[in-house]
Order: C-alpha cells, then structure tokens, then sequence
C-alpha cells in the first residue's frame, strides 16, 4: 500500500481532514474486501486451508467484527461472509501495511501510508507554478524551511493548510486514521509517529493514546 498521501494531495485534502479519514478507512476496506472474496474464490477452486474450521471466519466472524465496527455496504459483506462460511478462505491471514520507502521511491508516490516529510513536494510545486509563486524567492524559503510552507504569507493559507508535512500534523489524527483502518488490517500495520521537540511527557501521551 503506497501513495496515501499523492491521492490527499491530488484532490487537495489536508491529511487530518474528515474526508481524508473516510477515504482511508474506505480504500482498507476495500482492500479487505477484495482480498477476502478472492481468498474465497481459490478455496473453492483449490480448497480451503487447513485450519479455516478452527477460525473464527468459519462462525462468519470477520476482522472488523471483531473491531465492533459496522463497515458501509454491510449487505455486500454480508453476502461474502456467507460465502466464506459456504467455501472458506483459501489464506488465513490476508492484510499488512509494509513500509515500502524503497519501492515508493522507485514509483515515485509517497511510501505507505505516511504522510509527506520533509522533501519538496511536486503536488506543491505545480500549485504554485499555477499561481505564479514558483519564485527563486520562495524556493529558497522551502529548503531553508525543510519543505515547510507554514511561514511563508504569500502562499494562500488553504495551500499552507494542505502541505503541511508530517512535523506539522497532530499526531492524534494520523492515530486515529491507523485505528479506523485497524479494523480492515488482520495482521498488523507500520506507522510512524513524528515529534519535532519530544519530551518525556509527550511521547508516553502520545504511545498511551496510540
């Protein structure tokens, strides 16, 4: 899973935004989705594997159930669910989040499912280049800056409120989006956290809210 952030930045989300929660818990789900109905479809061609009786997704039970989460569609899953119970799963675990900073960087999107660092942004640049702001000026501002925007008043605040980098996101927030897509995740997933003046107090608040 790549590019989280490329698809924020393309339809001009910021990262903590409530529409940008609903598009990653949606693009989980359907990830899961997917991954569970062709893990069906090879069980019936193939068989299921060895210990599907023992599972908890021969009783129907699926990730987000466990969760206590009642995913959007629930008729459509509904109907999968009773073809597992009918067919079974052909794996017994389907879904991880990797990092993949190597292989996005081939690709070139944003790895996993983190949002930008510190490097410019060409989702920012093109913007700019549209408003005429691409300047040596402001060029020179962002590198001293690390990729930050934040300070300079002659980009409009909406963009500023876009492209902040991952050191200027609420930690809480990029929490919150990893929890919503824990329910569709049924191994585990990387995340980073970012802090530009940890403290003792901050980080353990921060770990005991995560």
């Amino acid at each position: 899973c790549m590019g989280l952030q490329d698809v924020f930045f393309k339809m001009r989300l910021a990262f903590d935004s409530d529409a940008a929660r609903a598009i990653s818990k949606k693009i989980a789900a359907t990830i899961y989705f997917h991954a569970l109905e062709t893990s069906c479809e090879l069980a019936r061609e193939r068989g299921r594997h060895p210990s599907f009786a023992d599972t908890r997704a021969a009783n129907g039970e699926l990730q987000f159930d466990a969760w206590g989460v009642t995913p959007d569609d629930a008729e459509r899953w509904d109907g999968l669910r009773e073809r597992i119970k009918q067919h079974g799963l052909r794996n017994s675990l389907l879904i991880a989040i990797a990092p993949t900073a190597t292989i996005a960087a081939i690709a070139g999107c944003y790895e996993c499912i983190e949002a930008q660092g510190c490097k410019l942004c060409k989702y920012l640049v093109d913007e700019l280049k549209k408003l005429g702001l691409w300047t040596p000026e402001v060029r020179d501002e962002i590198k001293l800056a690390d990729g930050s925007i934040q300070s300079i008043q002659t980009i409009p605040e909406t963009l500023r409120h876009v492209y902040r980098t991952a050191w200027e996101l609420p930690m809480r927030s990029l929490i919150d989006m990893a929890a919503e897509r824990g329910a569709f995740i049924d191994q585990s997933a990387s995340l980073n956290l970012f802090m530009e003046s940890p403290s003792i107090g901050a980080l353990s608040s921060m770990y005991m809210y995560a």
